[in-house]
């Protein structure tokens, strides 16, 4: 590919929040911030393919050889599609209030401490590399007619 966009960095910073229980059945909101890797579209949908079905394949010489079944393929849980998508976060500080650097490691013991957050983060990503917020901001804009739907609405206008 010939083209590079100047203003387009690497990585993807997208805001996400985890919900956590609080007293009385509150929830607590903790937003935080996620990076992701820019991957191209057929990288997103490979590993978007994997994540659905739950298993991906591995290499005859891969280190999770013992873990394939029949057909060649090893698990693909929601922790990996992360590992190959997230390379920072921001918004999670240790007891002394300095700022967690991240790693595939760190993640998961958040996410063992707090369930949720790979949640939270998947959810950043699908909304934030899958979404088209252009068309999600024009059909929510459009108010919907009480004969049918916002298209319908549209059409009659």
């Amino acid at each position: 590919m010939g083209v590079k966009i100047a203003a387009i960095n690497a990585a993807v910073t997208a805001a996400a929040t985890v919900y956590l229980p609080g007293d009385r059945g509150q929830q607590i909101a903790h937003p935080f911030e996620v990076q992701f890797k820019r991957l191209p579209r057929s990288q997103q949908t490979q590993l978007n393919q994997w994540h659905i079905a739950g298993e991906r394949p591995e290499p005859a010489d891969g280190p999770r050889a013992a873990e394939r079944d029949d057909k060649g393929n090893v698990p693909f849980d929601l922790s990996e599609l992360l590992d190959a998508i997230v390379c920072g976060w921001s918004g999670f500080a240790d007891e002394a209030g300095l700022p967690v650097p991240y790693s595939h490691a760190e993640r998961r013991a958040t996410e063992e401490a707090y369930p949720g957050i790979e949640q939270s983060m998947a959810v950043a990503w699908y909304d934030t590399m899958w979404v088209n917020q252009r068309e999600a901001k024009e059909k929510n804009s459009v108010r919907p007619s009480p004969a049918g739907s916002a298209s319908a609405a549209r059409a009659s206008t």
